[in-house]
């Protein structure tokens, strides 16, 4: 029964068919603000909800953080040392396939919530692509989730369509997995040539499908970032990149993870990924 509204800094590729498909039906037309925008908007008595993220830094508004002390902090990421100050609840749960999940154990628990089928079909598409169609990090809790939002009316057909990709960004993907190394160990290494918000999507796009080739264990994607490079990290589960974006200054989870580097070149981070790796390998040797 109260008014809610997104933060929503840029429409970037990760999320433009989503938001296009929310905002085709007139309830949603009107509930994506700017920063700037929402920043006007919040009190002292708003309620912020703050999802998949539990540091300040990667909030897409941080200025409103401090203009509230009502705060929810619902994430599936390991704790990390930078937190968000004094929430008022959190949910975190790091053995939990996506935040998706969470949300939706919870939808399940509120009595009088009607989830619609654009929300069911949203929720399952964030179960999807965190699990890699359900494939890793899945537990029973992920799958009782997935039939209440099938229940709910999600349509699988147009979680899938969510993510089909023009043939340009397809022959990009497919010349960056063309260019990639594969190390000792099973690590991959591979760089995206792309620019702006592009360049991120194709770079988890192309860590994911790494994974796919035989002996590969986990997967590192450098990309162009702002003022820097970042890298994006996957892996088949033997291998913790959380652990190992943790060292780059990134973090995020057992088989999904990421890194932000500023101030220097894709081929500067390849390097400290590099380093990173070879220390990784030294450690397992001595292990041996």
């Amino acid at each position: 029964g109260r008014p809610a509204y997104f933060v929503l800094d840029e429409v970037t590729p990760s999320v433009a068919k989503l938001h296009a498909y929310l905002t085709e039906h007139e309830s949603y037309r009107d509930v994506f603000l700017e920063p700037a925008a929402a920043y006007r908007q919040v009190t002292a008595e708003t309620l912020l909800i703050v999802a998949d993220t539990h540091k300040p830094s990667l909030l897409e508004a941080p200025r409103v953080l401090a203009r509230t002390h009502k705060v929810v902090v619902v994430d599936h990421h390991r704790r990390a040392e930078e937190f968000i100050a004094d929430p008022t609840l959190v949910y975190l749960e790091s053995y939990a396939s996506s935040t998706s999940e969470l949300v939706t154990e919870v939808l399940q628990y509120l009595e009088g919530v009607h989830v619609t089928s654009l929300e069911a079909t949203a929720l399952l598409a964030g179960l999807a692509v965190d699990t890699k169609n359900f494939a890793f990090q899945t537990g029973v809790r992920t799958f009782e989730a997935a039939a209440y939002l099938r229940r709910s009316g999600a349509d699988a057909r147009l979680v899938q369509s969510l993510f089909q990709d023009n043939l340009a960004s397809y022959l990009k993907r497919a010349e960056a997995i063309k260019s990639a190394e594969v190390l000792p160990g099973g690590l991959a290494l591979a760089e995206v040539n792309a620019a702006g918000s592009e360049a991120q999507l194709l770079a988890a796009q192309v860590a994911n499908e790494l994974l796919n080739i035989e002996e590969v264990k986990a997967s590192f994607v450098l990309y162009p970032y702002k003022d820097g490079a970042a890298v994006s990290a996957r892996s088949l589960g033997d291998i913790n990149v959380q652990v190992l974006m943790e060292k780059l200054g990134g973090g995020g989870h057992l088989t999904i993870a990421g890194a932000q580097l500023s101030g220097v070149s894709v081929g500067a981070a390849r390097d400290k990924v590099r380093a990173v790796l070879r220390e990784f390998l030294s450690e397992e040797e001595e292990k041996a």
